[in-house]
């Protein structure tokens, strides 16, 4: 399984899970049609590889996520 991960840059596509299932950009994006587009493109790869989308800046995504020591397979 993929993981795909949305960093902690201000310039992320996605600020948390929510606006992922919304598929709603924030506002502060610089161009909201190339973040949506970004948006659908990371979806349909989630969907492709049975992935997963770990979201940097979403706190009650990241206390469900094992970290170091711990990992995931």
């Amino acid at each position: 399984m993929a993981q795909a991960l949305s960093g902690s840059a201000r310039y992320d596509a996605l600020a948390s899970g929510r606006d992922f299932e919304a598929r709603r950009a924030p506002s502060f994006n610089f161009n909201q049609e190339q973040s949506l587009q970004s948006i659908d493109k990371v979806a349909a790869l989630l969907k492709a590889e049975r992935g997963q989308l770990w979201i940097n800046h979403d706190s009650a995504q990241s206390a469900t996520i094992p970290h170091a020591p711990q990992y995931v397979q």
